[in-house]
Formats: structure tokens, C-alpha cells, sequence
């Protein structure tokens, strides 16, 4: 929350500049997003509409932020309607600096709506035009992506590919600490379907380390959840109730968001089964 602090010290101190105001609180919506503080970050999203200029780099920036706020807070459908609305915005104006990001973010929205077939249809037009580019860090999100969409229509085999690939990508990237989680936790997943139990821990305990050090609470605890699961699926209830506990401890101070509430009702629901 450094960025957020020095950007949130400038406030008083700027000049009459609608798009540098604009900027300031485009930085701070972000900056709160990414410590999933929703309220504030909504709150400067707001306020910088009031400053900024329609159909700027910006205003793209802006729409795609509130896109990331309905989706972070469960409202896939509204999320959905923002990152379409940017992303019309960036192929109108010609900026497409975030295109690729949008796209991604996009996916993920239809995918939690299980809007499968339109998932798909762009998963493979983006990924196509990436493996053309040097775009590392987006083919491999959007081949994470896609393998998420196999996976959610018990694919395993397609989505098992598209991971290794996203794999082999990341693994030569230092600190890429959200990617590299979210990959583990997906394989350790397609590990767990198939049996291989060893190595679904293995790679849950790899994604559970790097959204610690991201500080990030809610994956944490869908790691802790699905580390429950897995002992489920072992007839191990002790070690299952442990990790069950630990993700319900979590998600219990995220009681604000809507992500964290179904979580906590799902993995509930199975510790009460215990």
C-alpha cells in the first residue's frame, strides 16, 4: 500500500489539473484494489470520474478498474458489461496499451458465469494472436485462462495441457508471485482429480506460499479449503478439519465480500458434514 499512501500525500497539494487529479485517483483505486480495500477503492474510482476526460487513457482505465471491482465483489455480470465497454473504448480510441489484460479479465468474468462457449471463442483468438508476440506474462494468463475453462467442464487432459504450457512459461520469471499461485493451485487441483494425492499437496502447499507473500487472504484461504478437500477425497477427516478451519478463519475477516461469503458457506457446509 506504499503506492497508495505517497499518491494519497499528493491529493492537497496539486494544481488545478483535471487529468493529473484524474490519474491520482485512478493510482489510488488501484493501489486499494490490490489490498482489497473495495470501499476505498470504489470510492477514488468515483471521484476520479469527476475529473476525468471521456474517452481518455484514463477513462479506458477507469471502466476496466470498476470491471475488476464487480468482479472481485461476486457481480460477474456487471464486471462482464465494464470490460466489454472497455474494451470497445480501446479498439474505438486506438488504446490498446491494456487490451490483452482486458480480454483475460474479460474471460475470467464469463467463466465465472459459466458462459463457456463465448470463454472459449476468445480464449483462442487471444491466445493465438500472443503466441505471435513477446507477451509473456499475458499468453501465459491466458493459456491459465482457458485451461481454468477446460478444467470448470471436467476437462482434464486439455486443461492439464494448457497449465504444463502456462508452466513452462513462468518458470523462468522471478517474483511473479499471482500467476505462479494460481498455477499451482490448478494443477494441484487437475493432481487431485486423477488421484495423484502427494503431488496435489505438493502443489498446494506452492500456491499457498506465494499468495502468503502477497498478503493475499481470500486465495489463501481457497488453498486451505481446497488442501480440505483433498484430505475429503482421502478419508482423512483430522487433517481435513484442520485445513477447514484454517480457511473458514480466514475467510471470516473477509466478511465484506461476496467471493469470501460463498466460500465460507461451501467449506462450512463441509466441515459440519465432518
Amino acid at each position: 500500500m506504499a503506492t497508495a499512501q505517497r499518491a494519497q500525500l499528493l491529493l492537497p497539494h496539486l494544481p488545478e489539473n483535471e487529468e493529473l487529479t484524474a490519474e491520482i485517483h485512478l493510482i489510488l483505486g488501484q493501489a486499494y484494489l490490490a489490498g482489497r480495500d473495495y470501499t476505498l477503492a470504489r470510492e477514488h474510482a468515483n471521484e476520479a470520474f469527476g475529473w476525468v476526460r471521456h474517452y481518455s487513457p484514463h477513462h479506458i482505465l477507469l471502466i476496466e478498474l470498476l470491471g475488476m471491482l464487480a468482479h472481485h465483489e461476486g457481480q460477474h455480470e456487471e464486471a462482464c458489461h465494464y470490460y466489454q465497454q472497455a474494451i470497445a473504448l480501446q479498439q474505438q480510441t486506438g488504446y490498446t496499451t491494456y487490451h490483452h489484460r482486458t480480454l483475460n479479465q474479460l474471460i475470467l468474468a464469463l467463466q465465472a458465469r459459466e458462459e463457456w462457449a463465448e470463454a472459449h471463442t476468445i480464449s483462442h483468438q487471444l491466445i493465438a494472436h500472443l503466441r505471435q508476440t513477446d507477451y509473456v506474462l499475458e499468453l501465459a494468463q491466458a493459456l491459465l485462462n482457458q485451461g481454468a475453462a477446460y478444467y470448470g467442464q471436467a476437462d482434464l487432459a486439455n486443461a492439464a495441457e494448457r497449465f504444463a504450457e502456462a508452466e513452462l512459461l513462468l518458470q523462468p520469471v522471478p517474483r511473479e508471485f499471482e500467476l505462479k499461485g494460481v498455477l499451482n493451485n490448478n494443477l494441484a487441483c487437475v493432481w487431485r482429480d486423477r488421484g495423484e494425492w502427494a503431488l496435489a499437496e505438493q502443489f498446494y502447499q506452492r500456491s499457498l506460499a506465494a499468495y502468503e507473500q502477497m498478503g493475499d487472504v481470500l486465495r489463501s484461504a481457497q488453498v486451505w479449503g481446497n488442501m480440505g478437500k483433498l484430505f475429503l477425497r482421502q478419508n482423512l477427516p483430522e487433517l481435513a478439519h484442520s485445513r477447514l478451519v484454517q480457511s473458514l478463519r480466514l475467510l471470516a475477516t473477509l466478511r465484506h465480500n461476496k467471493n469470501a461469503q460463498a466460500l465460507y458457506k461451501e467449506y462450512k457446509n463441509l466441515l459440519d458434514g465432518l
